[in-house]
């Protein structure tokens, strides 16, 4: 039986225990619509008086677990969500940067690859140009032939005519009829003349220009013609007249072709080489040579001979000068054309390759903006996570009621004096959490407070305890606090300076704060004063963002290490940030392409502010310039090769921002190159 009654009283007891706890009143939430402490006095008051009796331990406990458990959940979520939106922003900024950095590595290979072909380009155009003024002298030479060949008399031809001149006859009509007999026989004469030479003018003129010459010019020198007389009779007087003329056979004659007349025909004409022509002719006509006196005529055909002996040797020697001059330009040509020919293959090689690696740009740079992009709206989510928060806040207050108030009444005005202290704890929680997890790193900022909107959008009593003459009050509040970027109003600045240009670089979308390496950096030393730099007055080239211009003064040598001094100005109105980074942070930094096309990035980088100098490191949130003034940046690239004359490139990677909030900077950089910077010792 001792059994059985003691499984009798356990089940008893679990019974009495289910329902002393199922007993234990649950308190839950009560959305607010208005955080005024009328609204939340008036809800805390029926809350109390809700309620039946006061709470023991054990609603508390239960109460109090509740709510931790749901306040930790929350907050782990909020932390997983910006974790994951840090991680995201992340993976998405440094995609950008490689993008970016793979995009300026190709643009300058495609931007050196199209120097190359253009340059080729230039090249084989300027040995057209050479062949065609090779081919212009050769026309020209050609031309002062062809102008030698028609002014330059090319001999000289002796014709011998017999004519009898009857009693009406006149000596003038007898020597027209002569000269038309002449003409006929001159033509055939020039006609083989200007064939004999064919061979020595070919592949110095045109076959068409010899083709052309049908006939040449023959024009009498005006030398009295010899006269003999051969018979007298009835008929009249028979004469043998000798003629000499100057022939010019590749000049075209300028009353046309010749056409003798009937009565020319039939005069006996011959063209004299020598004496014996004369003498066979004489014969043939029936006159005895040895009865006349032909000395004369015999001296003027010896005269005649040499002279186109002498002009002969003068057209071949004046042929083979044309010939030589023709021929070395000729040799030119073809020199031109066989160094232009592998060129042109080449360029059609290299225009496809261009064509390929601008496909490949632009391929790249369609990924690099869709990088942008993605880095953006990550960043949008991340700014959006942060930006709003909800916390829970649980405040106890100790009331005590005074003359006619009620415990109810107490409860309520005790934490209505809470409500500005929950406020303050929210935006405390709002503020750290956001700086904690900036820039996915721990940093010893927490105690900064933030600028924020708090706002009590639901209360839940948790507990009201009965301390005899005062009640213990124990609330737990939901906070809901959210980040309002307010703009620092300034006055507008008097200044003389003239507006500056329009932007000639685009800046690249805003980015989180740039800060140094994880490790904990010691307290910065106070900035020595040293003596600035020197440098020229006069820039050497410039780029600008929205806010500022930064003009590159000067560029020195001095063993293997390279620096540049650049002058920041702020263009805008307003008060900027400015900071660059060197090999102590893990940003981004300025790089160099040297003449070899080896890359370099920034050893050492200082904010010159007058004779005030600030390392990068000292200066890694950045620097304030105000409106319309300067700093000056140093930069010191070190290995350089001392021989290095030239730099290709120099990129140029500036952060800048303008505070929005007490602890929040939106910070925006951007890549400026300069190009072909020449090297001062």
């Amino acid at each position: 039986m001792a059994p059985l009654r003691n499984i009798v009283v356990s089940m008893v007891l679990l019974v009495f225990a289910s329902q002393v706890y199922s007993a234990t009143p649950v308190t839950k939430w009560v959305s607010l619509d208005s955080d005024l402490k009328d609204r939340i006095r008036r809800i805390i008051q029926s809350e109390v008086e809700n309620r039946e009796g006061f709470s023991v331990q054990e609603d508390e406990i239960l109460n109090t677990r509740m709510v931790e458990e749901q306040r930790q959940k929350e907050n782990a979520a909020y932390k997983s969500a910006i974790d994951s939106a840090n991680r995201e922003f992340a993976r998405s900024r440094k995609r950008r940067d490689d993008l970016t950095a793979q995009y300026q590595t190709a643009a300058y290979d495609f931007e050196e690859f199209q120097k190359n072909v253009k340059t080729m380009r230039g090249s084989i155009e300027n040995i057209n140009n050479q062949i065609a003024r090779y081919e212009q002298d050769i026309k020209t030479q050609q031309d002062s032939l062809k102008k030698w060949l028609q002014t330059e008399k090319q001999g000289e031809a002796i014709v011998a005519v017999i004519y009898t001149r009857g009693f009406k006859d006149k000596e003038h009509d007898l020597e027209s009829l002569a000269d038309q007999a002449s003409a006929a026989l001159m033509a055939q004469h020039m006609g083989t003349y200007i064939q004999s030479f064919t061979r020595v003018i070919d592949n110095v003129l045109s076959a068409d220009f010899i083709r052309a010459i049908e006939e040449g010019t023959a024009k009498w020198n005006q030398e009295e013609p010899l006269r003999v007389e051969l018979d007298k009779g009835s008929r009249g007087t028979t004469y043998l007249r000798i003629k000499r003329y100057e022939l010019y056979p590749f000049q075209a004659p300028k009353m046309g072709r010749s056409s003798p007349s009937a009565e020319a025909r039939k005069l006996k004409a011959l063209v004299l080489t020598s004496t014996k022509d004369l003498q066979v002719f004489l014969s043939q006509n029936n006159y005895p040579a040895g009865n006349y006196g032909l000395g004369r005529a015999d001296a003027m055909i010896r005269e005649t001979s040499q002279n186109n002996s002498q002009a002969e040797e003068g057209l071949r020697e004046q042929i083979q000068s044309f010939r030589e001059k023709i021929n070395a330009l000729q040799e030119k040509v073809a020199g031109a054309r066989s160094d232009r020919d592998p060129q042109r293959t080449q360029l059609l090689k290299k225009e496809a390759q261009l064509g390929n690696l601008q496909t490949d740009l632009d391929l790249l740079k369609g990924r690099k903006d869709s990088a942008e992009k993605a880095l953006q709206d990550s960043q949008t989510v991340l700014h959006e996570i942060k930006r709003t928060h909800e916390s829970i806040i649980i405040k106890t207050s100790l009331a005590t009621t005074r003359g006619s108030q009620t415990p109810a009444e107490a409860s309520a005005e005790a934490v209505i004096d809470k409500l500005e202290e929950v406020r303050n704890d929210a935006r405390t929680q709002h503020s750290s959490s956001t700086t904690d997890v900036m820039n996915f790193q721990v940093v010893g900022e927490s105690s900064i407070q933030a600028v924020t909107e708090a706002r009590i959008i639901g209360v839940r009593l948790i507990s009201l305890i009965n301390q005899g003459d005062s009640v213990l009050v124990k609330m737990a509040f939901r906070v809901r606090t959210e980040l309002v970027e307010r703009k620092k109003e300034m006055p507008p600045r008097v200044t003389e300076r003239e507006p500056a240009p329009m932007p000639m670089a685009k800046i690249a979308p805003p980015s989180e704060t740039p800060r140094v390496a994880e490790e904990k950096r010691p307290f910065p030393e106070p900035a020595k004063t040293t003596a600035a730099p020197s440098r020229s007055s006069k820039g050497i080239m410039s780029a600008e963002t929205d806010d500022f211009l930064f003009e590159l003064m000067s560029v020195k040598m001095s063993g293997g290490e390279l620096t540049f001094l650049i002058d920041a100005v702020n263009k805008t109105e307003w008060t900027r940030r400015l900071a660059l980074y060197d090999q102590s942070s893990r940003y981004t930094k300025s790089t160099l392409i040297d003449e070899s096309g080896k890359s370099h990035e920034v050893k050492q980088v200082y904010l010159w502010e007058g004779e005030r100098k600030t390392s990068a490191y000292d200066a890694s949130r950045g620097i304030p310039v105000e409106s319309k003034q300067s700093v000056t940046v140093e930069m010191i690239f070190k290995e350089i090769p001392p021989a290095t004359q030239v730099v290709k490139l120099l990129n140029l990677h500036p952060y800048t921002a303008i505070s929005m909030v007490i602890f929040n900077i939106k910070w925006s950089d951007t890549d400026l190159p300069f190009k072909d910077i020449r090297v001062r010792r």
